[in-house]
């Protein structure tokens, strides 16, 4: 079983980010990984995967949830 094992620099490369915001997204539970003698890695195939379930196939970015406003009194919106 052959598994395709990334750097943050050249999983960076291919995302297009700086290694230093990749490790930040692996850091904030973002984006897959393992660590390897303290080092982190990233399984190619689990970032496949962790790429295809944001992928859309409309080409547009997916909706986001819209949150029902509520009216408030301005003097509890202005915090007075």
């Amino acid at each position: 079983m052959a598994i395709d094992v990334l750097t943050a620099d050249e999983l960076g490369e291919l995302l297009r980010l700086s290694a230093n915001r990749v490790l930040l997204l692996a850091r904030r539970g973002d984006i897959p990984y393992f660590r390897i003698d303290g080092r982190v890695r990233f399984d190619a195939q689990a970032i496949e995967g962790w790429l295809e379930r944001f992928s859309n196939p409309r080409g547009r970015p997916p909706k986001l949830i819209e949150h029902e406003v509520t009216q408030e009194s301005p003097s509890k919106v202005e915090g007075t």
